[in-house]
């Protein structure tokens, strides 16, 4: 009888680990590709998806927001922050959070500073200085990896007026932030792969920007990029004598035209006429 019930709870605890998991239990998984690029603020596939989904979400709240909160002519853009759970293992760490504001990246730890930090070189980050104590034997726990990346506790001092000491309270969101800034711009040219400069060219009209406009203005790069900058004045003047006789001097293809010519004189050392 009672090995029956034995096995009847056995088989009870198969088929519960046999039912589908539970989001929250999903979740819980480990990410194995993590690969942090400062340059980039890439963080490997994993997170970098769940980073993606998370900036639309913070899109919409900008654009709800009725204003344009990345200027500092006002407070609000110190407190734009979207962030989502993420309760997964990194190795001895965990992730608890990412979050997103304006144009930083976070991946919070539950861990403190110094095991987050160890475990971060382990998986190839490098740090701008070495972790060791400073002339009065306090050990950081800020450390740069790039000018725009950072690892950092979270902890801040703050007043207890019941115990008249200073407790250290932590981000809700983590213990430990990895931390990473990169401008919007750059990160759109990143994504589609493109240069910035491909990236920022403007949209031109074939009608104006033909083939002979196109061939001109990679004569003149070209000349340009080699130091022949006779050759690369020429081109770009007879690229605006081209646009001008087009009647397109208030268009962009104009301008275009213009800023190539302009760079062309200060190659030349004629910054005054190219302004």
């Amino acid at each position: 009888m009672a090995s029956n019930r034995a096995r009847g709870s056995w088989l009870a605890v198969l088929a519960a680990l046999a039912l589908p998991q539970s989001p929250a239990l999903a979740q819980q998984r480990a990410i194995g590709d993590f690969a942090f690029d400062p340059s980039r603020c890439d963080f490997g596939p994993t997170l970098d998806a769940m980073f993606a989904e998370l900036q639309q979400e913070f899109d919409r709240a900008e654009e709800e927001s009725g204003q344009d909160l990345r200027t500092y002519d006002n407070m609000e853009e110190t407190q734009l922050r979207v962030s989502r759970a993420v309760d997964a293992g990194l190795g001895p760490l965990t992730v608890t959070h990412i979050a997103i504001s304006f144009d930083e990246r976070m991946v919070f730890f539950a861990e403190d500073f110094e095991p987050a930090m160890r475990a971060m070189v382990e998986r190839g980050v490098v740090f701008e200085d070495p972790y060791e104590p400073n002339e009065f034997g306090v050990l950081p726990e800020i450390m740069s990896i790039h000018i725009d990346a950072r690892l950092n506790t979270t902890g801040e001092g703050e007043y207890n007026p019941e115990t008249y000491e200073i407790d250290v309270v932590y981000d809700p969101l983590g213990k430990t932030r990895l931390i990473c800034g990169i401008d919007r711009f750059l990160r759109k040219a990143n994504e589609a792969g493109v240069s910035v400069s491909d990236m920022a060219m403007p949209e031109l009209d074939p009608r104006v920007w033909d083939g002979s406009a196109q061939a001109l203005f990679a004569r003149s790069g070209e000349a340009r990029t080699a130091g022949k900058r006779e050759a690369a004045l020429e081109a770009s003047r007879q690229l605006l004598e081209l646009i001008d006789g087009r009647a397109a001097t208030a268009r962009v293809e104009h301008a275009v035209a213009l800023h190539d010519h302009a760079a062309n004189l200060v190659a030349s050392g004629r910054d005054r006429e190219a302004r």
